[in-house]
This record gives structure tokens, sequence and C-alpha cells, in this order.
């Protein structure tokens, strides 16, 4: 399943696991079929989780609030 996980971007095997209700450590059959998340929906979570994180880090970094830029 490791590697089935690390064919896509930003799939973790204990996703891939939870996806199809299994236990990670739980060896595969052969011909048994996983459900597997479409690229573009990782792609989609991981930018989202990446501008949390950045928001997160500036809040943090400036006392929780942010500045308005006055115009000219």
């Amino acid at each position: 399943m490791t590697q089935i996980a690390t064919e896509l971007n930003g799939l973790a095997v204990a996703d891939l696991a939870w996806l199809n209700g299994i236990s990670p450590d739980q060896p595969l059959r052969v011909g048994q079929q996983l459900k597997l998340p479409n690229q573009s929906y990782l792609d989609a979570g991981r930018d989202a989780k990446n501008k949390f994180l950045a928001l997160s880090y500036f809040m943090e970094t400036h006392n929780g609030q942010r500045r308005r830029l006055k115009a000219k």
C-alpha cells in the first residue's frame, strides 16, 4: 500500500487505508480493488493546507492582528 500512496503526490498511507476501510498494516490481496482520490483533489487539499499554515504563521508572528495598508 505504501508504493501506491507514494505514486500519488500528497496521499498518506493512513489516508489511503482509511478511505478503503482497512488497516494500514493489512497486506493487500491480488485483485483487490482500492478507492483512489483524484490527483486534482489532493493538489487542492495540499494548497489549502499550505495557505492555512501560512496564515497561522502570520497571525502568530503579528500578535494575531493584521495591518491595513494605507493608500498614498
